[in-house]
């Protein structure tokens, strides 16, 4: 079987009304995400066995989680599968184009994205359809292989589902204003349609790269009339309780143009074992469709602005508030004479 995270080996996806996530690289659209199910440097096995949050090849270098770390959660509603990543990453270089890879480069220093579905021999009739059996057989575990990054010259992007994406993964992307570098790899079902959707924001300032991907139900199971029908079903393809494998790695170059190293969530499945170009199903981490979880927080206006990533306006608020509270009651038992450490602190001009 090999590795497996005993606290992350399955993570959580909630659910959020249609509409509610906007593709655009401002992740207040998440703000109320459960936090439970924020997922920091998750662990995973090395090439060596060695249980790491970042694993290096190829000369790279990696001094912590200031030099590189994800951040990352999982939405879905009923068109979508929804990952958001905050990535911080001190010196950052957009893959290109070499010798040995002309066609596909984005992942080189983007996003890898492996997706388990069914194979010919699947068990209860999953063929085609999304499972979590993770078996080292091809015959019964297969991947949907995507992959989405920058363009060479670019520190952001917007993608146009069904446009700017290539048809195929020995077509190369040819870039159009803004739109994100997406690398439709490898469909195990009927075909993509090409109806996902990326944005990406890179901030040298603040070291953070934001990405936010919407991946279409229809890219991972083809139009199929069951899948809206609120049937048994259609729930059964895609609805809450449905579990499949799933993997991300997200790479670093450093100061290269080209993979050097990864993080995310086991990354293994979709890096280093070619296996004819379909990867490592068997290496796979779980994804449950959930209803939302109990969040104390409430939901922000979406989209549009740059956002505070993870942090919400409302936490602030909150954090505010509280200090506000402590100093005001400070400030009675200082008129009462007590707590001289405080009375020496404050501000002669209060009462």
């Amino acid at each position: 079987v090999g590795y497996r995270n005993d606290k992350y080996d399955q993570v959580h996806a909630a659910k959020v009304d249609s509409g509610a996530i906007i593709i655009d690289g401002d992740l207040r659209d998440w703000h109320a995400h459960d936090r439970r199910w924020i997922y920091n440097d998750v662990a995973f096995a090395n090439a060596k066995g060695e249980e790491v949050t970042f694993e290096t090849r190829a000369g790279g270098k990696w001094f912590g989680p200031d030099d590189f770390s994800t951040r990352w959660m999982l939405a879905w509603d009923e068109h979508f599968l929804y990952l958001a990543l905050d990535v911080i990453d001190d010196t950052f270089t957009v893959g290109e184009p070499s010798s040995a890879h002309t066609r596909t480069f984005c992942w080189q220093t983007g996003l890898q994205i492996g997706i388990e579905i069914g194979g010919d021999q699947a068990p209860n009739h999953r063929a085609g359809l999304l499972q979590a059996e993770r078996s080292s057989s091809l015959a019964v575990s297969t991947l949907d292989l995507i992959n989405i990054g920058l363009f060479p010259g670019q520190t952001s992007c917007k993608s146009t589902p069904n446009i700017t994406a290539a048809s195929s993964a020995y077509v190369r992307p040819v870039p159009t204003g803004r739109d994100c570098c997406v690398e439709y790899v490898k469909n195990q079902g009927a075909g993509w349609v090409h109806a996902s959707d990326a944005a990406i924001i890179r901030n040298e300032n603040s070291k953070h790269t934001i990405l936010e991907i919407a991946i279409s139900v229809h890219d991972l199971l083809g139009h199929r009339p069951e899948l809206h029908s609120n049937t048994k079903e259609g729930r059964a393809m895609w609805g809450e309780g449905v579990e499949f494998g799933f993997s991300f790695a997200m790479n670093d170059g450093d100061d290269v143009a080209k993979q050097r190293g990864w993080g995310g969530y086991y990354p293994a499945a979709v890096v280093l074992d070619w296996n004819g170009g379909e990867k490592s199903p068997s290496k796979s981490g779980v994804v449950r469709l959930s209803q939302p979880g109990h969040s104390p927080y409430l939901p922000a206006a979406g989209g549009g602005g740059g956002g505070l990533s993870f942090i919400g306006v409302l936490d602030i608020i909150i954090i505010v508030a509280a200090l506000l509270l402590c100093v005001g009651i400070a400030g009675i038992r200082y008129r009462r004479g007590g707590i001289p450490a405080v009375k020496a602190l404050l501000p002669s001009s209060l009462p």
